[in-house]
C-alpha cells in the first residue's frame, strides 16, 4: 500500500510538472527501458538541475551504483518480462505466471514442461488430448516430460490422468517418464531444472512459458497452436496479449494447413 502511494504521488508529480520537459522525456524513456522507477530513485532525480540534466543524470547513476548498490542494481537489472510477470493490473494476466523454482538437482535431468490449463480428465477435450499425445510420443523417444496444471487445482486427482493417457494410445504410457504437477497454488513453488524446455498449449500458457524462460538457459519455447485464439476475446487487453504470443520467440506446432496459411498472412 505504501509503495502504491509513492508511485501514485510520483505519477502525479510527473504529469503536473515534468511531462512536457526535457527532464520529463528522459524520465519517460528510463521507465520504458527498465519498466519500474523506484520512489527513492525518482526522488533523487527530481533534485537534478534541469539545465544540466543529462550530465547530472550520469553522475547520479554512477553515485547510486556506489552508495546504493543493492537498490540501484535491483532497479537497473529488472527486465520487461519480470515487470510484466509481477503486474497486478486487473485483466492483464488471463492466468498469472507460475511460481517456478530452479533446483540444482535437476540440472542433469532435463525435462520438457507442458503447461496445461488442467490435469483433470473431465477437461480433456480435443485440444488438451493433442498436447498429451505429443507428450506421450516424446516419452517413447526417451524424453522426460512434466505435465503442469496452471488454471484448475487437481484436488489430488492428477494420477487419474495416467489411465486416460493409456486409453489415448491403447497401451500403457511410461509413467516413470511422466511427472504430473498441480501448480495452481502460486504460493507453492513448481520445481524445474535450468536445462528444461517449455511447451505451451494455449495462448496464456505461452505467456507463462515466456516468463519461465527467464529461469532457464533456453530462450525459446515450443508452442502448440490449434486455433487463432485472439478471436476468442473481444477487443481488449487479453486479445492483444493473445496476438502478442505469435511474435514471441517460439517453435510453432500448427495443427492445420488452414491455420498455418492464416498465420503466415
Amino acid at each position: 500500500m505504501v509503495k502504491n502511494f509513492f508511485m501514485l504521488s510520483a505519477l502525479r508529480l510527473y504529469r503536473r510538472y515534468l511531462k512536457n520537459t526535457l527532464f520529463g522525456e528522459m524520465l519517460r524513456r528510463l521507465n520504458i527501458k527498465y519498466g519500474v522507477i523506484k520512489p527513492f530513485y525518482l526522488e533523487q532525480l527530481t533534485k537534478i538541475n534541469l539545465n544540466n540534466s543529462i550530465k547530472s543524470l550520469n553522475v547520479l547513476s554512477s553515485k547510486q551504483s556506489t552508495e546504493h548498490n543493492e537498490d540501484s542494481s535491483a532497479f537497473l537489472g529488472v527486465s520487461s518480462e519480470t515487470v510484466e510477470a509481477s503486474s497486478s493490473v486487473p485483466g492483464f494476466h488471463y492466468s498469472p505466471p507460475l511460481n517456478f523454482e530452479v533446483s540444482d538437482t535437476l540440472t542433469n535431468r532435463p525435462c520438457i514442461n507442458f503447461i496445461l490449463p488442467s490435469l483433470l480428465t473431465k477437461h480433456m477435450s480435443g485440444g488438451p488430448n493433442t498436447a498429451l499425445l505429443f507428450a506421450i510420443k516424446l516419452t517413447e523417444k526417451g524424453e522426460r516430460v512434466r505435465l503442469i496444471a496452471c488454471d484448475v487445482p487437481a484436488f489430488g486427482k492428477e494420477a487419474e490422468l495416467y489411465p486416460h493417457m493409456d486409453s489415448l494410445i491403447r497401451r500403457p504410457v511410461q509413467r516413470d517418464l511422466i511427472e504430473l504437477v498441480d501448480a495452481f497454488d502460486r504460493h507453492e513453488p513448481c520445481v524445474i531444472g535450468v536445462n528444461d524446455l517449455f511447451f505451451a498449449t494455449a495462448w496464456w500458457t505461452a505467456q507463462i512459458a515466456r516468463y519461465a524462460l527467464e529461469k532457464t538457459r533456453y530462450k525459446t519455447f515450443i508452442y502448440l497452436i490449434q486455433d487463432y485464439e485472439p478471436i476468442l476475446h473481444n477487443g481488449c487487453t487479453l486479445q492483444a496479449r493473445a496476438e502478442e504470443t505469435y511474435g514471441l520467440s517460439h517453435i510453432p506446432l500448427i495443427n492445420t494447413r488452414l491455420l498455418l496459411d492464416h498465420l503466415i498472412k
